[in-house]
């Protein structure tokens, strides 16, 4: 079942980012993925037995939700400090909370004797995903909203202050300063 959740999922993640840069597709292929992933993890909680095949390939389906996420980090940024800045903060808490997901699973399932903590667990995951991802759908720049929560952030000045020359062998970059300009431009 694992094999077919990864032979389903694998193709959909390939196509994803092409169609995630499309703005208008954003938020209907993420209500798909919500789809897949709720009907996937209902599917196997109430009726596990009924059609594994149909809900491995659901959940296989939602898992192109990783996809969509990694390309609207690009997506959601300016510059390239900021694209940065966005993909540590949101791979770290990903990663920190897909790592602490199979401890609760092992507690839930010792305090339960059972699995219905986990599929409420991992339900409310998906319900997570969907206000984040509505969120991070909408048509703005992360850079517009960091200058208010971190001080000192400037993404605004940064592309105008530094230029970079292209064709020398290691990257030249210069930084400008308003009274280092002439007259002329």
């Amino acid at each position: 079942m694992l094999g077919l959740n990864s032979v389903v999922g694998l193709p959909i993640s390939a196509v994803v980012p092409s169609l995630t840069v499309r703005s208008r597709l954003q938020r209907p292929l993420l209500l798909g993925f919500l789809t897949c992933y709720a009907a996937g993890w209902t599917g196997l909680w109430l009726i596990p037995t009924a059609a594994p095949w149909l809900w491995m390939g659901l959940l296989g389906v939602g898992m192109g939700s990783f996809s969509m996420v990694l390309t609207l980090i690009g997506l959601q940024a300016r510059t390239p400090e900021t694209t940065a800045a966005l993909s540590t903060v949101t791979q770290g808490w990903g990663y920190v909370i897909a790592g602490i997901g199979p401890l609760l699973v092992g507690v839930l399932r010792g305090i339960t004797d059972g699995y219905t903590g986990m599929f409420v667990l991992v339900l409310t995951g998906v319900a997570g995903l969907g206000v984040t991802g509505w969120i991070s759908t909408g048509q703005r720049y992360v850079d517009d909203e960091v200058d208010r929560f971190v001080p000192g952030w400037s993404s605004a000045a940064r592309p105008a202050d530094v230029f970079e020359v292209a064709g020398a062998e290691a990257p030249v970059s210069a930084h400008v300063r308003p009274d280092d300009v002439s007259r002329r431009g």
